[in-house]
């Protein structure tokens, strides 16, 4: 896991990033942060507007009020010829648009502080900084899984964390499926899409605005954004449930009827000289029908959580809606969110004005009168459940096409963070593997060093060797996170990179498992067995050995990594192995397909060692083990 000062480590073979390419980076990044500046300064402007407004209709509001009651004092003591209904006509008709006015300049002083908030943050990545109190995705880390682990794609200071820029749960686990390598769409679409969205700085800003509108409102402690994640969840079970028996006809004419019966008997009343008494029978009536309607309560408990959320959905969904990139992937979730020709976004505004109208219920006032008398609960459910009839299905369909434009907006952002970085190209021919540049994404920008790979043909065995803390393991996760990420459809810290699709499996962190029993060693037999199972079964391999079995005696050791190894050889894999024992290159010279031996180095300066991290050809030289002992104060004989 990469945290804290981190040294200058890098990945790959020999090359160093070239005069040119860094300026190329440079300029791209100059460019992408006069973008964000220029936006800042529109924002900033507006929000101070905003805020300007806001104080002036406050302070007019407070007048007014003070004014309409002063109004009304002296219309009572007759100062002012004027009934006391008129003042406070005056007054309402002067303080309520006042008071609109002030909640419009207030959400627009507050969205426009999202906007601020969110080009902020892109300025900081700028600088190379990405840590802006987002979920780092710790809940989706498996040691099972095949790579996420030992490549850091889940946790403090991961892949996820710097790509994370989502504020729906569905969203987060839209992009963690990403990352684990199980997004439903193809490698290029997914690109093509990520580039397109990191063009449009201004569809990500307006997006980004709605998200954190959505956040705001689903709560701002644990507790409550959980609640909301709950209740999202049932909305979808409940869409997808079946709906109740339509009620038959004689149960809709009978609601009506009553309804209808109450109003005769209510004019009558009024207009002509009825006993007021007559009202209570038909008002008994309608209560007794309406409070045996149980399921009513059930379907306010359902909404109650999530109304509040209802609008802010519909509003992100207008957004993916309003999105104009030239994307397939784009496209075809935006038909999403037009299936069987309904619109995502004004059916869910619908769902909220009928969820509103039932919930009136919850005022007392209005229940004991309107709602006993007319009904009109039950005319309310009835509407309710022909939404779901019509549109109920399709609920899960629409939050997650949402969702997984949010992850698409996220890894955007994270794209157009890293204007240097290379945007990978997916071939079908020629090499596995062709990197240029290659750097771990995770280490600082300034330190990083970059070095070149290829890898000709499946079946290649490469062998690292090298000194203590040279950048052996760190290559080899630079290795792994390229085509990780170059599969998810970001680009990758290189200069260039050619690929051939392949999935990527790991042995590198294996740790011993007291609930198993089983000791280190143990644990990481069975991850190289899961290793080779996987070579084996799929299809094209990237496999990433790390000193393994170092839990036995060096000759064993030797003679189980030779196996393994042979065993490699065989299968469609790639396989790269940092290790010591030096013996194991008569393996890669052995190896059926094309393969090499690398090596990191140290230099000892004044005593000191020092490390370039850059690979090259043949075995390591020299050893630094003892001499890393001396300088922790250990005492090691020369």
């Amino acid at each position: 896991m990469v945290a804290g000062p981190v040294p200058r480590w890098a990945a790959g073979a020999t090359h160093v990033m070239t005069e040119p390419d860094i300026k190329s980076a440079a300029v791209d990044s100059v460019a992408a942060r006069a973008r964000l500046e220029g936006r800042l300064r529109i924002r900033t402007a507006a929000r101070d507007d905003a805020r300007r407004r806001e104080r002036l209709l406050s302070i007019t509001g407070f007048a007014v009020l003070v004014g309409g009651i002063i109004l009304m004092l002296a219309t009572a003591d007759k100062i002012v010829p004027l009934p006391w209904w008129g003042a406070l006509a005056a007054l309402a008709g002067t303080l309520v648009p006042t008071i609109i006015l002030r909640e419009r300049a207030t959400t627009a002083r507050r969205r426009h502080g999202y906007a601020i908030t969110w080009i902020e943050e892109g300025l900081a990545r700028l600088d190379d900084q990405w840590r802006f109190g987002q979920a780092d995705g710790q809940e989706y880390a498996d040691p099972e899984h095949p790579f996420a682990a030992d490549l850091d794609v889940f946790g403090a200071h991961s892949v996820y964390e710097r790509t994370n820029g989502c504020a729906t749960t569905l969203g987060r686990d839209a992009l963690a499926a990403v990352m684990r390598g199980e997004a439903k769409s193809d490698l290029p679409s997914r690109q093509a899409a990520v580039r397109a969205l990191a063009d449009d700085l201004g569809w990500r800003e307006a997006f980004a605005v709605e998200l954190r509108g959505f956040r705001d409102s689903a709560g701002r402690t644990p507790v409550e954004r959980e609640t909301i994640d709950e209740k999202t969840r049932a909305l979808i079970g409940w869409g997808d449930s079946p709906p109740p028996p339509l009620d038959p006809m004689w149960r809709i004419i009978r609601d009506f009827a009553l309804g209808g019966g109450f109003l005769f008997v209510l004019v009558q009343v009024i207009f002509f000289s009825w006993a007021w008494w007559a009202v209570v029978p038909a008002y008994l009536l309608n209560f007794t029908l309406l409070g045996g309607a149980k399921d009513i309560e059930a379907d306010l408990d359902r909404f109650e959580a999530i109304r509040r959320t209802l609008d802010d959905w519909a509003r992100v969904i207008r957004q993916v809606e309003a999105c104009t990139v030239d994307a397939p992937l784009v496209e075809s979730l935006q038909e999403e969110l037009r299936r069987e020709g309904i619109q995502a976004s004004a059916a869910i505004r619908d769902l909220t004005g009928r969820v509103d109208r039932l919930s009136s219920r919850r005022n007392m006032y209005y229940a004991l009168t309107l709602d006993v008398a007319f009904l009109l609960d039950l005319h309310f459910r009835r509407s309710l459940l022909a939404w779901k009839r019509r549109h109920g299905h399709l609920i899960d369909t629409w939050l997650h096409a949402s969702a997984r434009m949010e992850a698409l907006a996220s890894l955007a952002s994270y794209a157009a963070a890293v204007p240097g970085h290379a945007w990978p190209e997916l071939t079908e021919t020629g090499d596995v593997l062709d990197a240029t540049d290659l750097a771990h994404p995770l280490l600082p920008a300034n330190t990083r060093v970059g070095n070149d790979l290829t890898i000709a043909e499946s079946g290649s065995l490469f062998l690292l060797t090298g000194s203590n803390m040279s950048g052996k393991s760190t290559f080899l996760r630079a290795c792994g996170l390229a085509v990780v990420m170059a599969r998810a459809g970001l680009p990758v810290s290189a200069s260039q990179l050619r690929f051939r699709d392949q999935r990527v499996v790991t042995c590198m962190r294996t740790q011993d498992d007291l609930s198993r029993g089983s000791s280190r060693f143990h644990a990481e037999v069975r991850r190289l067995k899961e290793c080779v199972d996987f070579a084996r079964d799929g299809g094209l391999t990237l496999v990433l050995l790390d000193e393994i079995l170092a839990g036995t005696n060096s000759k064993e050791r030797h003679i189980g990594t030779e196996a393994v190894l042979n065993g490699l050889a065989d299968l469609p894999a790639s396989t790269l192995i940092a290790t010591h024992d030096l013996e194991l290159a008569g393996v890669i010279e052995r190896a059926p397909g094309h393969g090499a031996v690398k090596h990191f180095r140290d230099q000892v300066v004044d005593g000191q060692m020092t490390f370039d991290y850059l690979l090259r050809d043949g075995l390591c030289p020299s050893t630094n083990a003892l001499q890393v002992m001396r300088q922790e104060g250990l005492e090691v004989p020369e």
